[in-house]
């Protein structure tokens, strides 16, 4: 039992309070596409961390999909990215992926051994994780007032984007193992990509846009043996 809710503290700290505020505070040096192609790493630390904690095993069409996804890294990256202090903001975005695998290794644990339902899970992990980002955010930049419009932004990014987002990775989690889709994550990346051209003016060159097809042929690859034994 003891153990069960050490487990629960370190999902919410790992998810929430590293991972996501990790993830805002690169969001200060790095463009959103940017941001969210360095955390394509995350099926990399899941998968060590699956084999060295769950015992999850991965074909060998898998492991062929990773380093084709890799190319694909090294594609996206071999043009040069403007602005400054982007170390600051790839190291933060790669310590927030390096928290959300272990907060998918841990979920997926949880729900091996213990009966705890999704919507409960959910509500644990993330008061934890929300408790330990506020307590920061009160540190550093203080509670501060809010005006209407960030109150209503706060409001859908924490009913939608978090709070619904989360159950429903949390019930798939019972199905599917934490490397496969932490994988299926990376399709956000296109997502991603055509939102911040339309909304925020995001340059996507042609180079990019080859490394980031690579990823995706990787997460096809990745997947094809999942998906091969369900049909059976």
């Amino acid at each position: 039992m003891a153990n069960g809710k050490i487990l629960l503290v370190a999902a919410g700290i790992c998810g929430y309070t590293l991972a996501q505020g990790l993830q805002f505070v690169s969001l200060l040096y790095l463009p959103a596409v940017t941001n969210t192609f360095v955390l394509n790493f995350t099926p990399i630390f899941v998968l060590v961390l699956g084999i060295l904690f769950l015992r999850e095993k991965v074909s060998w069409l898998q492991l062929v999909g990773l380093p084709v996804a890799l190319l694909g890294a090294y594609a996206f990256f071999s043009e040069k990215l403007a602005g400054a202090g982007q170390q600051i903001g790839i190291l933060a975005v790669l310590v927030s992926g390096l928290s959300w695998a272990i907060y998918l290794i841990i979920i997926r644990r949880i729900q091996r051994v213990d009966s705890v339902g999704s919507l409960k899970l959910t509500m644990l992990t993330m008061g934890i994780g929300a408790a330990g980002l506020v307590l920061l955010a009160a540190v550093f930049d203080g509670l501060g007032t809010i005006s209407l419009n960030g109150l209503l932004i706060i409001l859908l990014l924490g009913v939608v984007n978090t709070a619904l987002a989360f159950l429903l990775w949390k019930h798939v989690l019972r199905s599917i193992r934490a490397y496969d889709l932490s994988v299926i994550q990376n399709s956000m990346l296109v997502q991603v990509a055509v939102l911040g051209w339309i909304f925020l003016d995001e340059r996507v060159t042609y180079v990019m846009t080859l490394g980031m097809l690579l990823v995706i042929v990787g997460v096809v690859l990745v997947q094809l043996p999942t998906i091969k034994t369900r049909e059976r």
